[in-house]
């Protein structure tokens, strides 16, 4: 059962979509904060799985209802708030999400290592 509700989230965050919508978001939020952090060697308190999985929320909604940063009437510019970085550092709620996750799990695997190969010439 998800730590966070709808109205959760719609506090930090503004958005057009639908509560079906931001549902099906936290939904993904709550798996990803039990399997990758509750699950994990690590201990997190109940608060913190709740404010991470409450960033991972809001951050899984600004995937697909970017932020509106600002907005221009005259020849109609609109510029939204953009990519931070990659992974979960791509929004602000994502970057809070890897702040508040003290052991580092969601910052792993937001940029997972790099992996080399040699490959002999036959």
């Amino acid at each position: 059962m998800a730590r966070v509700t709808v109205a959760d989230v719609r506090l930090i965050l503004n958005t057009t979509l639908t509560d079906l919508e931001i549902e099906a978001f936290i939904n993904t939020a709550n798996i990803v904060v039990n399997e990758q952090l509750q699950n994990s060697n690590c201990t997190y308190s109940e608060d913190i799985l709740t404010q991470i999985e409450l960033y991972l929320s809001a951050h899984y909604c600004t995937l697909s209802d970017r932020e509106l940063k600002s907005e221009k009437l005259g020849d109609a510019t609109d510029v939204y708030a953009g990519v931070y970085g990659m992974g979960y550092e791509s929004s602000r709620y994502g970057q809070m999400a890897i702040t508040l996750d003290t052991c580092g799990i969601l910052k792993t695997s937001s940029n997972p290592p790099a992996i080399f190969e040699v490959i002999k010439n036959p």
